[in-house]
């Protein structure tokens, strides 16, 4: 259904009603970086996809959420957390990385 490469896998799929402009996809990875992205990026995918957030490598999504661009947001570990981050702040729109929210040392839990 999805033409996925060699280790590639989906991490979440989102229901959208409608790929209006007052909304974002906001994603987060294990390693601290957070990106929002204006939903109508999504409205017109590739056939081959397309590439929400460039991973570094041992980097992987934990999560995605629809959102309005307004929230605050904090990421948490087991044993660490991260300042609250405003969400308005997170870097906009496909190709990119992101933005560093929080710093894991080496090992952290």
């Amino acid at each position: 259904m999805f033409p996925l490469a060699e280790g590639e896998k989906i991490t979440v799929v989102l229901p959208v009603r409608a790929f209006d402009g007052e909304h974002f996809v906001f994603m987060a990875t294990a390693n601290g970086t957070v990106k929002k992205t204006p939903l109508p990026e999504f409205a017109n995918p590739r056939k081959a996809g397309l590439i929400a957030v460039d991973l570094d490598p041992g980097d992987f999504l934990i999560g995605a959420a629809i959102t309005d661009g307004r929230h605050d947001v904090m990421l948490f570990r087991t044993r660490a957390s991260c300042p609250v981050r405003r969400e308005r702040r997170a870097a906009d729109g496909p190709p990119g990385a992101g933005v560093r929210a929080c710093s894991w040392t080496a090992g952290s839990p």
